[in-house]
């Protein structure tokens, strides 16, 4: 369930406008190699 946001004032912006930054999941999957990021010994897509 999404929260509802209250209406920013005037002057002010809201978090609700920007979308959320990627999250970092683990899985334990084969993937394709194009569109990886290799850090510190793990992959992470992107």
């Amino acid at each position: 369930m999404r929260p509802t946001p209250i209406p920013p004032k005037p002057g002010q912006e809201s978090v609700w406008d920007y979308p959320r930054p990627a999250r970092w999941e683990d899985i334990n999957k084969q993937i394709d190699d194009e569109l990886v990021t290799p850090q510190a010994g793990n992959v992470y897509a992107v």
